[in-house]
């Protein structure tokens, strides 16, 4: 049953912490996977802080993605090692974080998989962090268009890597180095205090 506070979003690889918050503010989140793929968004892409600052890991994507191209239809691209890079920008960020040793085994499993399409590998990312950070947020997910979003908080394409949202600094592995760095995957902060 759909309520008036159910947040509605696009589905996202590495969600920004700013979303995940609003996620829990409603408790309930809908994923919208029937709406236009759009490039330069959190829709294959998440930022992490490295020892160079940020770092924007993306997923490569079949050809022939395209703004025309449902979500729901978008094929991940398995011809380059993108998933090892991935681990390794994960495990050079993350290493000296305090719960490093906890994460690092599950996050392994999650990128040994290959599922065929984008949205199948954000549910898996979603859920994980569900579970490991113990959110209380409902998911339910959408295949087709919201036209009419009335029934929803409509939050489709509000988080975009190319405006973050300032919150609380909270420490950070490279803050020395790079100074405090906000709105990085929600993972960022589960890395370093192992809750939100």
């Amino acid at each position: 049953m759909v309520q008036s506070s159910t947040l509605l979003l696009e589905s996202m690889y590495l969600p920004p912490l700013s979303m995940v918050y609003a996620a829990l503010a409603s408790g309930t989140v809908c994923f919208e996977l029937g709406g236009w793929y759009q490039k330069r968004s959190y829709r294959n892409r998440g930022l992490i802080l490295g020892p160079t600052g940020i770092q924007t890991l993306s997923i490569p994507l079949e050809a022939g993605k395209n703004s025309k191209m449902p979500l729901k239809d978008v094929r991940i691209a398995y011809q380059s090692k993108w998933q090892l890079e991935h681990q390794n920008a994960f495990k050079t960020a993350y290493q000296n974080s305090a719960f490093f040793s906890l994460l690092h085994p599950e996050f392994q499993t999650i990128w040994a998989q290959k599922p065929t399409f984008l949205v199948d590998f954000h549910h898996i990312w979603w859920e994980n962090l569900i579970q490991i950070a113990q959110l209380p947020i409902q998911t339910h997910y959408r295949t087709d268009f919201v036209e009419d979003p009335s029934l929803y908080i409509d939050a489709r394409n509000t988080y975009l890597p190319t405006s973050r949202n300032n919150e609380t600094p909270y420490f950070q592995v490279f803050h020395q180095k790079n100074g405090f760095q906000s709105d990085l995957t929600a993972w960022d902060k589960v890395f370093h205090l192992g809750k939100l």
